[in-house]
């Protein structure tokens, strides 16, 4: 019987060896987290990188169904604090989620006016920066016209400690604002929103909370902005005939060339790459533009999926690869940034934006 206790007890201590040798039982160190929205689920993904497997489903408010008690939910933005500690969500109804990364669960909810939709985050975690409206009905007792606006957000205090008004939202035919993209420098000094309604580009102190520019285009209807690593430049992605990125010069606030994206698709989303190499600009049936920042020119066209909008795009933190999401898909694409194919998919239900952080 000892001789038989002993054999297995070796046999096993062997094994372990075998498996810890060739990697078996070991899962590969997480490098990256990413943070998805599902609008749809009422919820929020976390996925491991590179395993690709999703940790956690958070659920981030109420199911699309109204009642005197309940607010419908629709999770839309995700920003996550440097330090990778915190994400904020907003729900395209009236607030902003706070989920903590360590435990995976939400612990604060941010009232922030109506339609909370993009979001970002200052280079120092101190600040939220949301698009939102307010001063609309029932928001205030007068009922004046609703106005776009950006509010921001405490994440010591996870409150809103400012509001900053843009300008009217359309009325019927009146031509108005809706905000549809936000960056901000990476001094944390500027933060750059864009309308999705007109041709301008405002840009807000983030000391004073104030509109300190407004910057004109030529082509109304921007759908997102991005700034290079350097700040240098802003990156502004529009619908037109043909649609265009703007290149911006952050120092003049002035559009220094225009950049016509070739063939019939429209733009949803823009996202420079962590080198500043690159902007990789997403469209609504299914391609990606790639930009190169030093010519200021397109230089590929990359088939992502056919027919379907790109909902959003994020890159891995050593820019090896690109996390495309498409909704109608219930995927997310993993593009290989180096031979600009698809390498992997993940399953995901309705995913829209997104961020990815480094683990805590």
């Amino acid at each position: 019987m000892k001789c038989g206790v002993v054999f297995c007890v070796v046999s096993l201590i062997g094994l372990s060896l075998i498996l810890v040798s060739c990697g078996g039982g070991n899962s590969p160190a997480t490098a990256a987290i990413i943070y998805v929205a599902h609008s749809q689920s009422h919820s929020l993904s976390v996925i491991n990188v590179p395993t690709d497997k999703t940790a956690a489903s958070i659920q981030i408010g109420n199911p699309s169904v109204s009642s005197s008690t309940t607010t419908p939910s629709y999770p839309t933005g995700v920003a996550v604090t440097p330090d990778g500690s915190r994400a904020y969500v907003t729900d395209a109804s009236t607030s902003v989620w706070v989920v903590d990364s360590g435990s995976n669960s939400v612990i604060a909810k941010i009232a922030a006016g109506s339609d909370p939709g993009a979001i970002a985050i200052t280079p120092d975690g101190k600040s939220a920066y949301v698009t939102s409206i307010t001063c609309g009905a029932p928001l205030c007792p007068d009922n004046p016209p609703p106005l776009a606006s950006l509010e921001v957000i405490d994440t010591a205090s996870n409150s809103l400690t400012a509001t900053v008004t843009i300008g009217d939202v359309p009325v019927g035919n009146t031509p108005g604002v809706l905000l549809s993209g936000i960056a901000i420098s990476p001094d944390g000094t500027r933060v750059y929103v864009s309308n999705a309604e007109g041709n301008q580009i405002w840009v807000i102190d983030t000391a004073s909370n104030q509109v300190v520019a407004t910057i004109p285009t030529a082509v109304l209807g921007f759908v997102g902005v991005s700034i290079s690593p350097d700040g240098a430049r802003l990156y502004a992605a529009s619908v037109g005939n043909p649609s265009v990125v703007d290149v911006i010069d952050t120092k003049t606030d002035a559009v220094v060339t225009s950049i016509a994206l070739p063939g019939s698709d429209v733009p949803t989303r823009i996202a420079v790459t962590p080198d500043g190499g690159l902007a990789y600009v997403t469209g609504e049936t299914g391609h990606v533009w790639l930009i190169d920042t030093t010519k200021n020119a397109v230089s590929a066209t990359i088939p992502v999926t056919v027919g379907q909008p790109l909902l959003g795009i994020a890159f891995s933190p050593d820019g090896t690869r690109a996390y495309i999401t498409c909704g109608n898909n219930n995927a997310i694409y993993i593009l290989d940034t180096t031979t600009y194919r698809i390498v992997g998919q993940i399953a995901s239900d309705y995913p829209g934006g997104l961020a990815i952080s480094r683990p805590t």
